[in-house]
């Protein structure tokens, strides 16, 4: 049975999913835009790529930017494997993960894959890459985050299919006390001087349900 959770953002949770990450558990981030969602990966990305060793490959834009063509993809694999220090061949007459399975297959390694919006790739891509991280992660070489607005059911094989080799978190914004700290990092960042920035906060956090995203934007708008 894949878990499946509702999730304020909190330090704990960010920690949780880096040890689980780290030690092979895969995960998908879902929610809606402005949740949190982006924060979660980035926070666990920096966190793998300080951990030595491990390859932890960054596809944040992968539904934002979207792909044509698969070999658009696998040319992907293969720039962001080399910038981990390794040398995978030409790949041209490989699959989309033929730099990954190289990895493993010669260096016993496998990779950490962040993928952002999903569901925002073109659906026969999506299909592929779900396909083919399905087949991975079952026999361990590869551990994903991923994350996107909506279940990925159904850019798999349909909607009486499962894409459930993860667990699933729904992310519903940060929670009071990161909110906090976030508030209070951007505020300094912006130069920005508050009068009674207890009851900003307060009131930002329920304006905002916690995105780090729109909190980001609003106080963006006040050093304006």
């Amino acid at each position: 049975m894949i878990p499946f959770k509702f999730a304020r953002v909190s330090r704990g949770l960010v920690e949780d999913l880096a040890t689980g990450v780290l030690e092979g558990e895969s995960a998908v981030l879902l929610g809606p835009r402005f949740s949190g969602k982006s924060y979660v990966m980035q926070e666990v990305f920096r966190t793998l790529r300080e951990t030595p060793g491990a390859v932890a490959i960054p596809l944040f834009d992968i539904g934002s930017k979207p792909l044509a063509e698969s070999s658009e993809l696998r040319d992907r694999f293969t720039a962001e494997v080399r910038s981990c220090g390794y040398d995978p061949p030409s790949m041209t007459d490989s699959g989309v993960f033929g730099a990954l399975d190289w990895l493993h297959k010669n260096t016993g390694r496998r990779a950490y894959l962040f993928a952002g919006d999903v569901d925002g790739m073109a659906h026969h891509l999506a299909r592929v890459f779900l396909r083919g991280i399905r087949a991975r992660v079952g026999d361990r070489r590869l551990v994903v985050l991923l994350s996107g607005e909506y279940d990925f059911r159904d850019l798999v094989h349909g909607p009486d299919s499962e894409f459930n080799p993860a667990n699933q978190y729904f992310i519903q914004g940060l929670d009071v006390g990161l909110f906090g700290e976030t508030f209070r990092s951007y505020t300094e960042g912006m130069g920005l001087r508050i009068d009674r920035p207890d009851a900003l906060q307060r009131r930002l956090f329920e304006l905002t349900g916690g995105s780090p995203k729109l909190l980001r934007l609003l106080l963006g708008w006040a050093a304006e």
